[in-house]
């Protein structure tokens, strides 16, 4: 399974990537499908490095994003899924036909086409759309004190502006994904959200308000479900602090993720 060495403090509540504005050392990442390489550097209070085994199957399939064995290149056709080590996003697009590669610096979660590195360098290309999921430690409202009291205002502009980089996308279509964001990060990105849903409405029995800022011609995700706030519970914001809450919080709920890929995966 190879290794994994960390240091500094334990990670903290981070969405779908964690460091995303960090670099690896080559800075373009690699392609795999499982398994790879990845080193990730600083970030405030975190310093991870990880170091994976790569499948020599995977190398093939450097620099082509179809699935497995297909041969099918990265272009306008594809969609980016950027900050996802989850999958769920990325294989809600293939299960409807949907070209779709995932990108973060972690390795994906399941076996599925994969960048593993910075993915400023995915965001510069042509795609047919992008969903991101930056992360929202230092954005999201439910952690607006700590701005101050730990002077984490350099981290909040930072945050924002790769929340920033991630909206203005080389895509027709582009939605970036969020919690509430608090005041401060509002007036760099200059907005509030375009509109909000809760897993719910998708048939998750879960409260966890979610926000989307959309660029291009790209309609509110519309319900599924019938299912109502009185069948919910905010387990999320319930867990209790260990190593792993941080990935349990992050990852995109399968009605939402269903939802993206069936709703605007076949814009025109």
């Amino acid at each position: 399974m190879g290794t994994t060495m960390v240091a500094a403090k334990t990670v903290q509540n981070h969405q779908e990537t964690g460091i995303p504005h960090t670099f690896t050392d080559s800075g373009m990442g690699a392609m795999t499908s499982g398994k790879g390489t990845a080193k990730l550097h600083s970030n405030g209070a975190m310093i991870l490095l990880i170091s994976l085994r790569r499948a020599g199957n995977d190398r093939a399939h450097r620099g082509r994003y179809g699935r497995r064995g297909s041969g099918q290149r990265v272009g306008r056709v594809t969609w980016l899924i950027a900050c996802e080590y989850s999958g769920r996003v990325r294989d809600a697009f293939l299960a409807q036909g949907i070209d779709a590669v995932s990108c973060d610096l972690l390795p994906t979660e399941v076996d599925g086409p994969h960048i593993q590195g910075d993915v400023r360098e995915q965001l510069r290309k042509h795609w047919a759309g992008i969903i991101a999921h930056p992360p929202c430690t230092r954005l999201c409202n439910s952690g607006v004190r700590w701005l101050a009291e730990r002077d984490l205002w350099d981290d909040m502009r930072e945050g924002a502006a790769f929340f920033l980089e991630c909206l203005r996308g080389n895509a027709e279509y582009v939605a970036v994904e969020n919690p509430v964001m608090h005041k401060y990060a509002r007036e760099i990105v200059g907005c509030g959200a375009s509109f909000t849903v809760q897993p719910w409405q998708f048939g998750d029995p879960a409260k966890k308000r979610t926000c989307f800022w959309t660029r291009g011609d790209m309609p509110p995700l519309r319900p599924t479900s019938t299912m109502t706030a009185d069948n919910a519970r905010a387990d999320c914001h319930l867990a209790s602090p260990g190593p792993d809450r941080w990935k349990e919080r992050s990852r995109t709920y399968p009605g939402i993720a269903n939802a993206i890929a069936t709703q605007w995966g076949r814009l025109p």
